[in-house]
């Protein structure tokens, strides 16, 4: 890699839940996990942005000229947000295009399920609902086309026995939306299907929704982990295959099919790079993280990797900038719990102010992504834990990643004198850790000379040594 960061990796921000409603959404039945399979359309479903994430509601869109759209509840952390949508009747609120790929057996039972709050547009006031009549209930209706290209329509109502109307303090409950669907034989391999979020009264309804799926019924978020626990030792590394081995990137998995695609690239013999081509920025590979390794709050652990990033049309190198349309490379922990929910997120950036656009001779040129984060509550008590290895662009991005690591920093319990995992001292822009042998030759007003090789060139710097600690290994650079 040809540009590697200056100066040291940003701390890892305060840990923030993913998005969730701000009241407590009744009637939320806890799912009972039964088979887990590893499948991407088992752990991910058909729907897109069900939370929201990145403060925009794509690909949802409205389904009629007079319903508005407006996010709320937005996470600053970008944990995601709700959508609240205001529309003048019962059927004109939002819809997706959605893929059939993940549908192949006709009777196959799938879980539908999002939470709603439901109330007058005008008065603010929290709304009643019947599945017939004036006032409607939330409704989802799934459009699509039988063999002969002729539409057909199927609506899927929950049991709204139980809807709250009060949430005990005057203000708009949320409650749950949950049915289970059948595969019909006419929904597999067909090229259109579009599911509609619909229902309420016809006069100014408002509609906030959230966390929307829908997956099959079995759910397969394994209650103890992940099938990789064992072999992972968690005082070295706690990414497997980070170097892109053995011509697989296994045990890396697309975060969904078919929308991002995954590849081997730049092999040489059996040692390849990871490319992935997705169209949103919350898109890529993923690895599941021992959950064995993060026992102790306050343990650190250093994720690095190389990266280029592209347009994959054009092929042209991308800049990045940590917010806005063009977005830099990041990585996402997720920890979920034996349902399958989030219950946190931490979102991790470097110091990507020296990124490299331009190697010098018209490539792509690799960057070098170095953060931390600290194990707190939300990671030890995770039945699930996932690495997401995402960010860029949203318009047919490139990434291509190769010497993942995410390795504990280790010092010195002052305590006891046990070794645990802990935050070190943040290096400064200007500092380097060799052996302590090379730190003990290496004087003040010693001359060194860094040579960074590539393909294409060697890059010189002359630099001069300022202080050396031959107990850390720490040496302060100067030029």
């Amino acid at each position: 890699p040809t540009s590697y960061p200056t100066s040291s990796p940003t701390l890892s921000p305060t840990h923030s839940p993913s998005s969730s409603p701000s009241g407590t959404p009744t009637l939320r039945p806890t799912p009972k996990p039964s088979v887990y399979s590893d499948t991407l359309c088992n752990r991910h479903g058909i729907i897109k942005n069900g939370n929201f994430l990145d403060s925009t509601y794509a690909p949802f869109v409205p389904e009629h000229a007079d319903t508005t759209l407006e996010l709320v509840d937005c996470d600053d952390n970008g944990g995601g947000c709700a959508l609240k949508v205001v529309r003048k009747y019962w059927w004109s609120t939002i819809k997706q295009p959605v893929s059939t790929d993940c549908f192949e057996t006709v009777g196959e039972a799938w879980k539908l399920t999002y939470d709603v709050q439901m109330s007058d547009a005008a008065t603010g006031k929290a709304l009643a609902c019947t599945k017939t009549g004036s006032i409607r209930c939330p409704m989802v209706r799934i459009f699509t086309t039988d063999s002969a290209g002729k539409g057909v329509v199927d609506n899927v109502h929950p049991d709204w026995s139980g809807w709250m109307e009060d949430d005990g303090s005057g203000g708009v409950p949320w409650n749950r939306f949950e049915a289970t669907v059948y595969i019909k034989a006419h929904w597999i391999g067909n090229q259109f299907m579009e599911i509609h979020f619909g229902g309420g009264p016809d006069t100014s309804s408002a509609m906030v929704v959230d966390n929307i799926e829908f997956l099959p019924e079995e759910i397969i978020i394994p209650p103890v982990g992940n099938e990789y626990s064992g072999v992972v030792d968690c005082g070295k590394d706690l990414i497997l295959n980070g170097n892109i081995a053995s011509s697989t990137y296994s045990p890396f998995i697309s975060l969904r099919l078919p929308a991002v695609s995954t590849e081997l690239v730049n092999c040489d013999g059996d040692d390849c790079a990871l490319k992935t081509v997705r169209p949103y920025w919350f898109d890529g590979p993923k690895q599941d993280l021992p959950t064995k390794c993060f026992t102790t709050a306050g343990q650190v652990f250093k994720i690095q990797y190389d990266v280029q990033m592209y347009n994959a049309v054009t092929g042209k190198a991308l800049p990045c900038a940590e917010s806005g349309s063009i977005r830099c490379p990041m990585v996402r922990i997720f920890a979920k719990d034996a349902t399958g929910r989030t219950i946190g997120v931490d979102n991790i950036y470097p110091d990507w102010s020296v990124w490299a656009e331009d190697d010098g001779f018209g490539e792509v040129p690799w960057n070098h992504f170095e953060g931390t984060v600290e194990v707190e509550a939300y990671l030890i008590d995770a039945a699930l834990v996932e690495l997401h290895l995402v960010g860029g662009p949203d318009d047919s991005t490139a990434l291509v990643m190769d010497s993942i690591k995410m390795t504990p920093i280790l010092v010195e319990d002052p305590g006891d004198g046990t070794t645990i995992e802990s935050p070190k001292e943040v290096l400064a822009p200007n500092q380097i850790v060799v052996s302590p042998e090379a730190a003990a030759c290496w004087k003040p007003g010693s001359e060194l000379l860094i040579t960074t090789n590539t393909p294409f060139t060697d890059d010189y710097q002359l630099v001069t040594v300022q202080n050396a600690d031959p107990t850390t290994g720490r040496v302060t650079l100067t030029t």
